[in-house]
């Protein structure tokens, strides 16, 4: 995203950067939707509502940052290399610091290594006590099961395990939810950014 958006300040002709601009905006709608998905994995289900409304708070002062930053900085070009240079702060702690999602380590068999970062969450919660308690009996039976069941069998059941898009319109009332946040977010979109 942040090349594409990069490329966009040297483009040389409409559709070009056209192009490139869809493929950020592309980019970005995935962007925002994991970032969500994993703060809400990250946080306590008491802090979810308060952290989902600051995470909205920061968007629109991103918004009045940009259109104080277009004030000083009046050429287009100019102003893209300026919001690339300040996205890639936040690339890299993206990168380096916040962790794999839990449910997902866990979903793809990487077990170990989700209950890695769900000790890492509970020190930096201060429950690492009860953490110790909950890993030694998880290791444990992960241990016995793992006795039990070869490699093979092992990924073959995570395999087996998997979800799939079109589970969403399977069941009658996960079909009725996800078709009112498809309509709930056309016509958020249309209202935020048409005319």
């Amino acid at each position: 995203m942040l090349v594409a958006n990069l490329a966009g300040a040297y483009a040389t002709n409409y559709i070009t950067y056209v192009s490139l601009r869809f493929l950020c905006g592309f980019c970005q709608s995935g962007v925002i939707l994991a970032s969500f998905v994993l703060m809400n994995e990250m946080i306590g289900s008491s802090k979810r509502a308060l952290v989902g409304v600051a995470t909205q708070a920061f968007f629109a002062l991103g918004i009045v940052f940009l259109t104080l930053m277009s004030y000083y900085v009046r050429d287009w070009r100019h102003l893209i290399l300026s919001i690339t240079i300040t996205g890639i702060p936040l690339a890299l702690v993206n990168i380096f610091y916040i962790p794999e999602s839990p449910r997902w380590l866990k979903s793809v068999g990487n077990i170990k290594e989700a209950l890695n970062v769900l000790k890492h969450i509970a020190l930096k919660n201060g429950s690492i006590s009860k953490w110790k308690e909950n890993y030694a009996t998880t290791m444990n039976r992960n241990t016995e099961e793992g006795m039990n069941k070869s490699p093979a069998s092992t990924r073959s059941a995570v395999n087996c395990n998997t979800n799939s898009l079109l589970d969403l319109f399977r069941h009658p009332v996960l079909l009725q939810l996800t078709l009112i946040q498809i309509f709930s977010w056309c016509v958020n979109g249309a209202t935020y950014y048409g005319d």
